[in-house]
């Protein structure tokens, strides 16, 4: 299928074996892994400080505009889980200074805690939003609050909230050590 897809995960393990370790069942990682998409990248999220926040939304936009200047008729697919959430949202944001229609984004429990990115609302260039995030009665994460929580048409957007935690809702249960 001539599709690009961008997935940024969430904040885990700085080093790359215990990140893929942690983050091995989380939706974001899944959903690049099994997508027929032609062009499809997947990037760790942040680092726990999210000082490279930044440096992750300039490369997730560098791969979806350097895909769609070589297939100019790709849809274009965004998903994120926490910090990386926001960060698609921030590359959508980007997208849409350049007339870059996002046919569908998937988020799951998007925090605001991008640095340096105004990650509020989802740009009007995003066409659909399926929408996973923590029920503020779940007692989790009370800290974090949700971003891109606001929409104008044309997009559509259907945000659900469940009962779990941050974890939960990116596929990364918290999990007993062995």
């Amino acid at each position: 299928m001539e599709a690009i897809l961008l997935g940024i995960d969430g904040t885990g393990p700085l080093g790359d074996s215990a990140y893929r370790a942690a983050m091995r069942s989380s939706f974001v990682s899944y959903i690049v892994r099994s997508s027929p998409a032609s062009c499809k990248r997947f990037m760790r999220g942040p680092a726990w400080d999210g000082v490279d926040m930044s440096i992750l939304i300039a490369e997730g936009y560098a791969f979806v505009h350097l895909n769609r200047i070589a297939h100019p008729q790709a849809p274009v697919f965004l998903t994120g889980y926490s910090r990386g959430g926001a960060g698609v949202v921030a590359v959508a944001t980007r997208l849409a200074r350049d007339n870059v229609k996002v046919t569908g984004m998937v988020l799951f429990d998007a925090v605001d805690r991008a640095l340096g990115a105004t990650v509020d609302e989802i740009p009007t260039n995003v066409e659909r939003v399926v929408y996973a995030r923590r029920d503020t009665n779940a007692f989790t994460r009370r800290s974090f609050g949700n971003c891109a929580t606001h929409w104008h048409a044309p997009t559509r957007c259907d945000m659900k909230a469940f009962r779990g935690t941050h974890g939960a809702l990116g596929g990364v249960p918290a999990r007993p050590e062995p």
